[in-house]
């Protein structure tokens, strides 16, 4: 980063562009070289996490239950950030639809894909309706709209 800021002030357009051309070649042979040897050395990797989990189970009963408490964590963490009172109804609304969504066995495979497509309905609803009454709102006031809603 502190080449490309370099590159920045002083306007070097062709560096920065050479600078993201070299980080995205680096990132994909890394990526490359993982997927490489994920594919060669997956069943021998397999075999050994296999009797792994057999000689130290109690590691693996504890990795099994610090995922299990992923999903809580999650949650708590998508609490702290929605800490606004206008958003709780959504927060508690997601999480009972997810509720329904998984105890219904026709609806259950997609269950966190059709929570996220509701989402983004009322998330655009919302933006629009936020929109239009702020257009109504400056309509007689000469506003000619800005950045104060960070768009």
């Amino acid at each position: 980063m502190a080449k490309a800021d370099k590159y920045a002030e002083e306007a070097n357009v062709k560096g920065i562009r050479n600078l993201n051309f070299l980080e995205m070649g680096v990132l994909g042979c890394l990526f490359g070289i993982l997927a490489v040897a994920g594919l060669y050395g997956g069943s021998a990797l397999g075999e050994t996490l296999q009797q792994f989990s057999y000689d130290f189970s109690w590691v693996m009963a504890g990795l099994d239950a610090a995922g299990g408490a992923m999903k809580f964590v999650g949650f708590a963490i998508l609490m702290k950030v929605m800490m606004s009172k206008e958003m709780w109804g959504f927060l508690l609304a997601g999480f009972v639809m997810a509720l329904l969504c998984s105890a219904n066995a026709t609806t259950s495979g997609a269950t966190l894909i059709l929570c996220a497509f509701v989402g983004v309905a009322i998330a655009i609803y919302d933006f629009t309706t936020q929109t239009k009454i702020k257009q109504n709102a400056g309509a007689g006031a000469g506003f000619v709209g800005g950045d104060q809603d960070g768009i």
